[in-house]
């Protein structure tokens, strides 16, 4: 049993020499640094929608298999930029045990975790899981999407930094997020908490 942070690379899933390369020669930032922000998430995600979904397919297959530190960050795209054909939203990454997740956060409320959308901003509420076994290639997920789900054919609005901190203001107010049961009977972890809001505050 081993704890990974998923945007590292991780196990068998992430084959080939050489970082992860667009058909410009450039990945998306989400991609490139460590650091990222709910406009460079929004980025990356219009990125590829803008391609159309074969030249989109391609190129997602293409950062999955490059051996760049933050290629597990795909799965967070592709938890955006397909919707499910039916009514039941599609299943995550099949990576190991989230140990951060809270009590309470079921599917139906948080379609899209460990994306959370509030408002025009998307943020990643966790990072990490505990390993057991082999994590699902990144591969096999992205061909889930594309046989389970519908390609995004519009494009996320950029949140600025101000807007992006209202949509997590406005989060925390909803009945979903006060229905979470943390393990810290205070609340949320402050790192937690910390790592969400450096997200919107990094917005230049």
């Amino acid at each position: 049993m081993r704890k990974c942070q998923m945007p590292l690379a991780c196990a068998v899933v992430l084959l080939l020499a050489g970082g992860p390369r667009t058909s410009q020669g450039e990945t998306p930032e989400l991609f490139r640094k460590e650091a990222f922000t709910r406009a460079t998430f929004a980025e990356a995600v219009n990125y590829f929608a803008g391609m159309g979904e074969d030249r989109a397919l391609k190129e997602l297959n293409r950062v999955a298999s490059a051996r760049g530190n933050y290629s597990g960050r795909i799965t967070w795209v592709c938890r955006v930029l397909f919707d499910p054909k039916g009514k039941e939203p599609l299943r995550e990454p099949a990576f190991g045990w989230d140990e951060d997740r809270p009590n309470g956060m079921s599917m139906r409320d948080w379609p899209r975790y460990p994306v959370v959308v509030s408002g025009s901003s998307c943020f990643v509420f966790n990072q990490s899981y505990t390993i057991f076994g082999y994590p699902e290639p990144l591969h096999d997920y992205v061909d889930y999407c594309r046989q389970a789900g519908v390609f995004r054919k519009t494009l996320l609005p950029v949140p600025t930094r101000e807007q992006s901190i209202k949509d997590e203001n406005a989060l925390q107010k909803t009945w979903a997020w006060k229905y979470l049961k943390w393990f810290d009977k205070e609340g949320p972890y402050p790192e937690m908490l910390g790592t969400i809001k450096e997200q919107a505050e990094g917005i230049k």
